[in-house]
């Protein structure tokens, strides 16, 4: 269980720090 959490913390960190380096963003 922890590693899904891990992996999950990592893939919102990761979106994060696309949306911030691309400030248009997908919407």
């Amino acid at each position: 269980i922890m590693i899904t959490l891990t992996i999950l913390s990592i893939n919102f960190v990761g979106e994060g720090l696309k949306d911030a380096f691309n400030p248009r963003g997908r919407r």
